[in-house]
């Protein structure tokens, strides 16, 4: 089976959850792209192109939504 290669975000401020998660997925070849925010606030900048990801076209996005 042939995976299209997507964004994975993760909406996470604990470092530790994070470093698991990346472990896991890393494990499981999923950790192709995959960006880390902070909070809900920056998760839904990044999906609509917002505050420090302006510049983004997030209609071109495939992202799967990690919570």
């Amino acid at each position: 089976m042939v995976y299209e290669e997507m964004n994975i975000l993760l909406p996470e401020d604990n470092s530790a959850a994070v470093e698991l998660t990346l472990r896991a997925l890393r494990q499981h070849n999923l950790a192709n792209n995959l960006p880390v925010v902070k909070d809900g606030v920056a998760a839904l900048d990044f999906l609509f192109g917002a505050g420090k990801f302006s510049g983004s076209n997030p209609k071109n996005l495939k992202v799967v939504l990690l919570t």
